[in-house]
């Protein structure tokens, strides 16, 4: 029997380390990860380990080797590295030599006697420690081939995950969800058999993790991609949202910035992004998360894992899976995969247990009882297998396997299994070990070195043998960045810390993150949990209001509740404060606030109504009752606003300050909203004299502007009003906060364009786009280039009109604002009507009904359908066109829409009159008139004068000339009441039939040819008008008897009737032709 320890095997083993060039960087053979690897030994025996530690301990005691801090080649940081001394040197020797002629069995499928000194022949360098560490206590060597693998069937989802990785390397984004049970090994499959793949193809590979027990604002995608960005577009330097609607506009706006950085990031190098644990995420990761997946360009791969058994029905990712699962299915999911995880079948548990215990032909009855009590879980197979080798009860080098199946422990007992793995740890390194359990799921490198008192090197030693006892895990190859290798793992290691130990881990990563990390707003979620467990609320209750602040100063709104949530328990359980005390006040407000801007008014409410009964400060109470009023009104609750308002000025009374001139202003806008004027305009007033007092600009603005609005909405805006906006763009220019003067310019531009002042309305919207643009409001840069289009399409500018209308929708659609987009498409549609291109109005007026749909406006949904209705019209589809009309106009009468209803009847008019009617058609035209007369807005002149001109067609049709003559003479009274020169040429249209009916041909050619000239100036453009009135005078060539011109004409309208699919005037311009012939 041969005479050695493992002290013996590590002397020849550094005796065999060989030389290097460089004096300041050595190879791992002399430290302890490399010294293991060329031992061999086991990383499931972490007893070897430790007792390979303890051999070099002696080692330096008997002053046979020497211990140095250096850097290691391959190896981050300084390690503890060993260099034998002379009489180290001369022990290697001699035992080399006193080994060398002793024999050893070597068994590779067969047998042989083989002297130590020629061992070199069957085993690599260094080939004589290598194999005493490997020879069995009867001096067995056994060479056979050992299972190499390090994974296990899971080749169809991989192929799955490859397929998408090689289409991001060819340039198409792609976005996988991977499901499966806790320890079914996700993380294995994406963190390191894909990324293993996408490092080799040149493919940079980073990776977040959700932590239930911190909520920092969207952490596990901030960490994953942290690095990679040029910027970050986290940081926001705008000012804070004022309503849900900007808040959601904002983080829309943020998230569209992440997606543009990744893509960016992506273009020289392909990027894949994993997000672990997604179970484990708050609101507002889960969203940017679906938001990157469902926004994705560039060379980007995304990846989310979760765990199925931990998400209630409505949980948000249980509703992504559905939904991309349904995708995948209806083969809409070129972009987007769900990959389900199922714990491993017979034969692939037998392709682990081989792979464990390092042979092939494992007995069949142990495989057997292993998938039996595990389930197949690989996690499960893999802690009882390695706790039958700790235990001795497996020994694959003699073939030694349990006959017993109750010496198998069963999945419920892994537990226990990862216990007894690591009780076999020294002190120093189970130290180590709780630090960690106590830091979290990931634990970063620089937090272990600051919370500990080992020096640097021996932190790494700790380290790696944590890390190749498979108890850590490197994340992705990254020293710096740690994790346990399984929940299970670091849940174990958690709970069998004592709990006074706990709070004392706590304390020190507490005080070594604050010290290191206090003035970064990303830490102190942290901090603040590290200080609650730790027993210190004071400093936990700090760090978790800041914790909030930071939340909303990047939109992440519901993890900020959550932290003033923590504060709130903290203050009211721990620090003792009463219900009064100013900090539980001030966090209440808070929650309120929060609320509000999320669009929960409900809840806003309750918090507000409680602090309003415990507050004393009036100026607060104020603002509290002015944010009641406005979510009241937002909701059209009238009445209850108002008497928040006049119960506010009556109990807190009316002071010089800004919230008083709120109440004042929010006052007035509710009375406005209920069409009482003259109350709205007392209340203005008030608002207007108490920001004259305390003279500051944006109450000032807002008092100007809220008049100007009134005298609009009153239908008396005159240079007056003019001059109220301007003097509001004025005020606002001294204050320091643009949104007012945005504001101003917005609507004194508006009040331009009414003007017919549309120079200065176009200047003032560019001025008030390049405002917004710099405030970096989305939304309303969105509305701005809306508005600019308006302006282009009075002046004529149809072009310029649909691109800047365009640009509006596609910035609308990157913020998911469905009010604008909505708007857009409307505006879109009806410039393609006016330059006769029907099918395009068609289009777009479709998808504009499809968002106001989602906005729930019967009203405005009333008038898209019946505009919809009349595009089909034009279009020649008079069935579909009468449905809809129908359809609006019962939307109409039940949600009041007297627009809609207007519409829908002129439309079900002109389908009867194009069916030949036109009793039928004058009935609808009639029942329009009564919806006019009734009063509904700005625009009834143009409406009255359109429905009159109508019913003169009808009566043209029947016949009934004196009926026309009537009809006519209404509409050019309207028309010239409207003063609009394209509701004029409409009337002239319809006189100009009336004159060649009457054989008046001289005044017909010249009331038609004007209303063609009329519709073909470009701030008048209307193809609709420009064909009929071609219609119209190719009618008159008849009468006059010249068949050139009436050809001329004829051609001219089936020309544009078929190139812009104005269907409903083919017919018409055949007709006519016909005649000819």
């Amino acid at each position: 029997m041969l005479d050695y320890d493992t002290g013996d095997v590590v002397l020849l083993q550094l005796e065999g380390a060989g030389e290097w060039s460089d004096p300041d960087v050595v190879p791992p053979d002399v430290a302890i990860p490399g010294i293991s690897t060329a031992l061999e030994v086991s990383e499931e025996r972490i007893s070897e380990r430790v007792s390979l530690l303890s051999a070099l301990d002696d080692l330096k005691r008997a002053g046979l080797v020497e211990e140095h801090q250096m850097r290691v080649r391959g190896l981050e940081g300084e390690r503890n590295v060993y260099f034998l001394t002379e009489e180290g040197r001369d022990r290697a020797r001699g035992l080399r030599q006193r080994l060398a002629d002793r024999t050893v069995v070597v068994r590779d499928g067969g047998e042989r006697e083989v002297a130590l000194g020629d061992i070199d022949e069957y085993l690599p360098d260094p080939a004589l420690p290598r194999a005493l560490s490997r020879l069995t206590d009867d001096g067995v060597l056994y060479l056979e081939e050992e299972v190499g693998q390090r994974f296990v069937n899971r080749e169809a989802e991989l192929a799955r995950l490859n397929d998408a990785l090689a289409d991001v390397e060819a340039g198409e984004p792609r976005a996988v969800l991977v499901g499966g049970e806790a320890g079914v090994g996700k993380t294995t499959l994406v963190t390191d058999e894909l990324a293993a793949t996408a490092r080799e193809d040149g493919v940079r590979v980073s990776v977040g993790r959700c932590q239930a027990e911190v909520t920092e604002p969207y952490g596990p995608v901030r960490n994953a991609v942290g690095d990679l960005l040029a910027t970050d577009p986290f940081v926001r330097d705008g000012p804070a949202p004022s309503d849900a609607s900007q808040l959601a506009a904002e983080r829309t706006a943020m998230f569209e910035d992440v997606t543009d950085a990744l893509a960016a990031a992506s273009e020289g190098q392909p990027l894949m992004v994993v997000v672990d644990d997604l179970h484990s995420a708050d609101d507002p990761t889960l969203e940017l998360f679906e938001h990157l997946a469902d926004t994705l360009h560039g060379n980007v791969l995304l990846v989310g894992t979760y765990r199925p058994e931990d998400l209630p029905s409505d949980h948000p990712v249980a509703g992504m899976v559905e939904r991309w699962t349904d995708a995948d299915e209806a083969g809409a999911g070129a972009s987007k995969y769900h990959l389900q995880l199922d714990p491993f079948g017979r034969d692939e548990t037998r392709q682990l247990v081989e792979w464990l215990v390092g042979r092939r032909g494992v007995p069949a009855a142990f495989v057997d009882r292993v998938y039996e009590l595990t389930g197949g879980n690989p996690l499960f197979v893999k802690e009882s297998v390695t706790r039958l080798i700790q235990k001795g009860t497996v020994d694959p080098e003699h073939g030694l396997y349990p006959d017993d199946p109750d010496d198998i422990p069963v999945s419920d007992e892994v537990e226990d299994t990862i216990d007894i793995r690591l009780s076999v740890l020294d002190e120093a390194t189970h130290d180590v070990l709780d630090l960690g359990g106590v830091i979290g799921q990931s634990v970063p490198f620089e937090v272990l070195a600051a919370a500990t008192d080992a020096d640097e090197a021996q932190l790494r030693e700790h380290v790696d043998l944590l890390v190749d006892s498979h108890i850590w895990e490197r994340a992705e190859g990254e020293d710096e960045r740690l994790r346990f290798a399984s929940g299970l793992m670091r849940e174990t290691v958690f709970d069998r810390i004592p709990v006074e130990r706990r709070r004392e881990l706590h304390a020190r990563i507490a005080d070594a993150v604050a010290e290191s990390h206090g003035d970064d707003p990303d830490y102190h979620a942290t901090i603040a949990h590290h200080y609650q467990r730790a027993g210190d609320p004071e400093r936990a209750f700090e760090f978790y209001i800041q914790a909030a602040d930071h939340a909303k100063s990047v939109y992440a709104h519901e993890v900020a509740l959550d932290n003033y949530d923590r504060a709130l328990e903290l203050a009211r359980e721990e620090l003792d404060r009463e219900e009064d005390d100013d900090q539980v006040l001030d966090v209440l407000k808070e929650f309120a606030e929060t609320y509000y801007l999320l669009g929960e008014y409900d809840e806003a409410d309750r918090y507000y109504r409680y602090v309003e009964d415990r507050a004393t400060d009036l100026e607060l109470l104020r603002r509290i009752a002015h944010v009641r009023i406005d979510m009241l009104d937002s909701r059209g609750r009238y009445d209850e606003a108002l008497e928040v308002a006049e119960n506010a000025i009556e109990e807190y009374g009316v002071a010089d300050t800004r919230e008083s001139c709120h109440l004042f202003g929010l006052k007035g806008g509710v009375h406005l909203h209920t069409s009482e004027f003259d109350a709205a305009e007392e209340a203005f007033q008030r608002c207007l004299e108490i920001a004259e007092r305390i003279e500051e600009p944006e109450a000032l603005a807002s008092a100007y502007l809220d008049l100007g609005a009134l005298d609009v909405v009153r239908g008396e805006a005159d240079e007056e009003t003019l001059d109220l906006l301007e003097r509001a763009v004025s005020v606002a220019e001294e204050g320091d906060d643009d949104r007012p003067l945005a504001r101003a310019l917005n609507n004194l531009a508006m009040l331009y364009n009414e003007f017919d002042r549309t120079d200065d309305a176009e200047e003032t919207f560019r001025r008030c786009l390049e405002l917004k643009d710099e405030m970096g409001d989305r939304v309303q840069v969105a509305r701005a280039h809306s508005n600019l289009g308006k302006i282009q399409r009075n002046k004529g500018e149809f072009e310029a009109a649909v691109e800047n209308t365009e640009k509006a929708i596609d910035i609308a659609e990157s913020v998911d604002n469905v009010q604008v987009m909505a708007t857009g498409y409307r505006q879109l549609s009806a410039l393609h009507h006016a330059l006769g291109r029907i099918d395009r109005a068609i289009e777009h007026s479709e998808r504009a009904l499809e968002l106001v749909g989602r906005l729930n406006n019967p009203q405005d949904e009333a008038v898209v359908t019946a505009s919809l209705a009349d595009s089909n019209l034009d279009g020649g589809n008079l069935d579909h066109a009468e449905k809809l009309a129908d359809d609006a106009l019962d939307i109409a009468q039940e949600y009041d829409s007297p627009a809609g209803e207007w519409i829908g009847l002129v439309v079900l008019g002109e389908i009867d009159y194009e069916r030949g009617d036109y009793g039928a058609a004058r009935e609808h035209f009639e029942a329009a008139i009564d919806v006019v007369e009734k009063g509904m807005d700005r625009f009834a002149e143009r409406r009255r004068s359109a429905t009159h001109a109508s019913l003169a067609e009808a009566a043209l049709a029947e016949g009934d000339v004196e009926r026309a003559a009537e009809q006519v003479e209404r509409a050019r009274e309207n028309a010239e009441a409207a003063d609009e020169a394209s509701t004029m040429a409409r009337a002239d249209l319809r006189a100009g039939a009336l004159a060649r009916t009457r054989g008046e041909f001289e005044k017909a050619e010249r009331l038609l040819t004007s209303a063609l000239e009329t519709s073909r100036e470009p701030h008048n453009r209307d193809a609709f008008l420009e064909c009929r009135a071609i219609l119209e005078l190719g009618r008159l060539e008849r009468d006059r008897g010249r068949p050139g011109a009436v050809r001329e004409y004829a051609e001219e309208a089936l020309e544009m009737t078929e190139e812009g699919g104005m269907g409903r005037f083919t017919s018409h311009a055949r007709e006519i032709l016909d005649d000819l012939e």
